[in-house]
């Protein structure tokens, strides 16, 4: 990658996070009202919305660096773990194990958030993985900025 676009990705990448950061403080602040008619179904989406967000970030560094992108039914998991994978004199591990554990338990809810159309939220599910999801945040925001430090320091040698 010429320096423009590893300029370019590290910006992209920051605007990936800042929208997961958007939808992870709105399932905090609706969290206090878990049970109250349509709070839960914010909080859930919100959760949805913040590994999306996430997942995008992670697909698009990782078409940056020219990866095929895995397919099948695991493809979102192995994509996490794919980025979790330092490729010597390509990339760093964009995501380091405390983050890759919390995606992965997100991506279970997320999973379940797809396909459950008919169904109550589980209030206390949706707590957990609100607290997953605050635990992972300052680990995948360390994360995220020490690759996007090395894609900026790449592009000025």
């Amino acid at each position: 990658m010429n320096r423009l676009d590893l300029l370019a990705l590290g910006a992209a990448l920051e605007a990936d996070l800042a929208a997961a950061e958007r939808h992870r403080e709105l399932a905090v602040r609706f969290l206090p009202r878990l049970g109250e008619a349509g709070a839960d179904t914010v909080v859930a989406g919100s959760l949805h919305h913040y590994y999306s967000a996430i997942e995008a970030l992670v697909e698009r560094a990782m078409r940056a660096f020219g990866h095929a992108l895995p397919a099948g039914p695991r493809w979102h998991a192995e994509l996490l773990t794919l980025a979790a994978t330092d490729i010597a004199g390509t990339r760093p591990a964009l995501l380091g194990p405390t983050s890759l554990w919390a995606l992965h338990e997100l991506l279970a809810f997320r999973h379940f958030f797809r396909h459950a159309y008919a169904v109550d939220w589980d209030v206390e599910r949706l707590r957990r993985n609100v607290e997953i999801m605050t635990g992972a945040a300052a680990p995948v925001r360390d994360d995220v900025a020490g690759f996007v430090t090395t894609l900026r320091e790449a592009a000025v040698t």
